[in-house]
């Protein structure tokens, strides 16, 4: 299998990545538009179970929140498409082995469309799915990428 990213470009609603595949999602603004709309179903959820104070953070993690009397902190992804995978950053996976109270929020199936005449993208929808106490669990971790040391002197 090809160690690709599947791009999510304006895919159609509901089409599924290959399983095990990361998508990524090269279109900047479409990017964002997918983030914004992962967080906020990720706070609607928050409020709804009667979280208080949100703060979104974006670096090791997403959110923090507060839920009975308990700080989270939560990680969020969201997709166009429906996925069975995603990316991590290194700090990412540090900060979930680390810590108790971590979440991972993945909202996948996000429709999004572009207003022809401002350019603008909207994005609504989605399915949440959420892992409460998460924490990444090794054997389910593939390494994609890695730092290498320059040598001193090149032949």
């Amino acid at each position: 299998m090809e160690d690709v990213d599947i791009v999510e470009d304006f895919q159609p609603r509901g089409k599924s990545a290959p399983s095990g595949r990361t998508t990524r999602v090269q279109d900047p603004k479409l990017r964002v538009a997918i983030e914004h709309r992962a967080l906020d179903v990720a706070l609607d959820y928050y409020r709804r179970i009667g979280g208080r104070d949100p703060k979104e953070l974006g670096k090791a993690y997403d959110l923090a929140v507060n839920v009975d009397g308990v700080e989270r902190h939560c990680e969020v992804k969201g997709s166009s498409m429906l996925i069975d995978c995603v990316e991590l950053t290194i700090n990412e996976v540090a900060h979930g082995s680390r810590r108790d109270n971590v979440d991972l929020i993945v909202v996948d199936g996000i429709e999004a469309s572009r207003d022809r005449s401002t350019g603008e993208i909207l994005a609504s929808g989605g399915s949440m799915r959420i892992w409460t106490n998460w924490t990444p669990e090794k054997e389910a971790l593939t390494a994609r990428r890695f730092s290498s040391t320059l040598p001193l002197s090149c032949d």
